[in-house]
């Protein structure tokens, strides 16, 4: 096998600062002591882990920074939910190790597919369906195109077709992954997660950190099998959501430029379709989403949002479909707070009352509008 040798001249501490660097210009867009805690945060979690682990790291640095960093975003919001859930200790640091070590598998995804852009996704799947309108869903469209299908494309716009098909060709050959050329896109990035299991036995991580690790998308499992997984790992199903759709600003090219109520809008549908209808949201996931929504709302609007994002999500596990789109409607109001306090964060943070009043009786209409 391949990745068990890519430790083996580790330097650990001179690995350990290449990845802080990149990650240095990661943030939070949060106040002045959000941001210092996070530097913080940044150093102490890469201390914790271990040489092969760091090792991991450094392979998906050199494959695809963003996805690395996007990491480093998802272990910070695991350290927050966990730490107020009560995850014991040791637990919360398997966690977070985890999280860091999620995304490894995408080093058996090239990197054209990574930041494939979904304006070549609809050009591709317009080609192999003429005359046809694309689905609204980009998970639909990536669904309905194979990564031959991807090649072919790519390629034909390079400067040099056969060299550049030969060489992903040659680049599947050597990860073992050719027999992906005549399947979906999405199956080849749902993949991640098998290969981060692969890749992290290989090298020798602990079992608690790679079952945790391999989990963060239930909804890849079968039934049977999602009910096995370890209940901590919504946690990071969460995190890796919320961070994917909300915090990325951009580092994960797929939710780039989206607004926060289109955010919101994108994390309601997938909620309901990927944790089975909400059902698997009912402990853990709700109290996990819950946590991250009240991190976003000044205390002065909390006492009225999150009973009523409680209710939303009640109707949503009910099945009640006339309630459907009542729900619907919550959920862009939500968005539109959630809008409306990050432009008004500053002056939050600062305490500067006069404003924060005319912001509250914006809020109150929104909240009462039907």
């Amino acid at each position: 096998m391949y990745y068990h040798k890519i430790y083996k001249t580790l330097e650990q501490k001179s690995v350990m600062d290449d990845i802080l660097k990149a990650v240095k210009g990661l943030r939070l867009n949060g106040t002045d002591e959000e941001e210092g805690g996070f530097e913080i945060f940044k150093r102490s979690i890469l201390e914790d882990l271990r040489r092969e682990e760091i090792a991991v790291l450094r392979e998906l640095k050199g494959h695809h920074v963003n996805t690395l960093r996007h990491s480093m975003m998802v272990a910070r919001d695991v350290y927050y939910i966990g730490k107020r859930m009560g995850i014991k200790a040791d637990k919360l640091q398997d966690l977070m190790i985890a999280a860091m070590l999620h995304d490894v598998g995408k080093l058996d995804v090239h990197e054209v597919i990574l930041d494939l852009s979904d304006e070549d996704e609809i050009a591709i799947w317009r080609s192999l369906n003429p005359g046809q309108e694309p689905p609204s869903n980009i998970g639909l469209v990536i669904k309905g195109i194979t990564l031959g299908d991807v090649i072919k494309f790519k390629s034909r716009k390079s400067n040099n077709p056969r060299g550049y098909r030969s060489d992903f060709l040659v680049w599947l050959r050597d990860k073992g992954l050719l027999s992906f050329l005549k399947r979906s896109v999405l199956e080849y990035i749902q993949h991640h997660q098998t290969a981060t299991g692969s890749i992290l036995g290989e090298v020798g991580v602990r079992k608690e950190v790679v079952d945790l690790a391999v989990s963060h998308h239930p909804s890849y499992f079968s039934k049977e099998k999602r009910g096995k997984l370890p209940k901590e790992c919504t946690i990071m199903e969460v995190a890796d959501k919320f961070n994917a759709i909300i915090q990325s600003g951009g580092v994960r090219r797929y939710f780039a430029g989206k607004t926060r109520t289109e955010a919101l809008d994108i994390i309601a549908f997938e909620l309901r379709k990927e944790f089975g209808a909400l059902r698997r949201f009912s402990g853990f996931g709700r109290r996990a989403l819950e946590i991250l929504v009240k991190r976003e709302l000044p205390p002065s609007v909390e006492r009225e949002i999150i009973p009523r994002a409680r209710g939303l999500i009640k109707q949503l596990e009910d099945g009640a479909k006339r309630r459907i789109e009542e729900g619907e409607r919550m959920v862009a109001l939500i968005a539109m707070t959630l809008e409306l306090c990050k432009k008004f964060k500053r002056i939050l943070d600062n305490k500067t009352t006069g404003i924060l009043l005319s912001t509250q009786g914006r809020l109150k209409v929104l909240l009462h509008a039907r």
